[in-house]
């Protein structure tokens, strides 16, 4: 379940500050303080799972959608389109995460994102970074976008603890949280077998695989 949810830059919210979240949590404030944001969040990160365009970074929503937010201007707070939309949520797995050969890492796993227009000649959104951290022993597997050309998406991708194999740059993410086909084709030993198993497993929808838990 989620345990933890942390917003920035999204409607309402400059920045929420750590939200710890039980089974049962009620939001309680004035009208307009920002509490429907913090389900509109959820609400659009679900939609954009179940979109089948995987590189739509986020799917902000149309006549078909639980919601429709309009366009990045209309969500990202106080209107500033050079601003990212960012959050952070924490959850538990059921079970263990095992890597080949390795003790257990934990159960707890922290995943981030940051989303903001391309920038140039581009008005669609891409994803800046993105992370996923093995809360109890501190393993990190990060994507970050380059600078060098903001009409071109390439990505490199950082590790801690573990190295990965030397690569060129990679295609942009799935959506605002899957790692492309290439990392798993080009990173071998404890990384590969990280991401194409536990890491890349359950899912909000039977077809995505991801680690994130079920939203809504």
């Amino acid at each position: 379940m989620l345990t933890h949810l942390q917003i920035r830059n999204f409607k309402a919210w400059r920045n929420t500050q750590p939200i710890r979240l039980a089974p049962l949590t009620v939001f309680f404030g004035s009208n307009s303080s920002g509490k429907s944001s913090i389900n509109q969040l959820l609400l659009m990160l679900k939609q954009t799972v179940q979109s089948p365009d995987r590189r739509m970074a986020l799917h902000l929503g149309d006549k078909k959608t639980a919601i429709e937010l309009g366009t990045f201007w209309d969500v990202v707070y106080a209107h500033q389109n050079n601003e990212r939309i960012g959050f952070e949520l924490e959850w538990h797995l059921p079970n263990e995460i095992k890597l080949k050969n390795q003790s257990e890492l934990g159960k707890s796993i922290k995943f981030s994102s940051e989303i903001g227009l391309a920038g140039g000649e581009r008005q669609d959104l891409v994803v800046y970074q993105m992370s996923y951290q093995i809360s109890d022993n501190g393993l990190t597997i990060a994507m970050k976008r380059e600078h060098d050309n903001p009409n071109q998406d390439k990505y490199s991708l950082t590790t801690s603890q573990l190295v990965p194999a030397k690569s060129a740059s990679l295609p942009h993410p799935i959506h605002f949280y899957g790692f492309p086909s290439q990392v798993t084709a080009r990173y071998e030993n404890l990384v590969g077998k990280m991401l194409t198993g536990h890491l890349l497993s359950g899912a909000f929808t039977r077809s995505t695989p991801t680690i994130l838990p079920q939203i809504g």
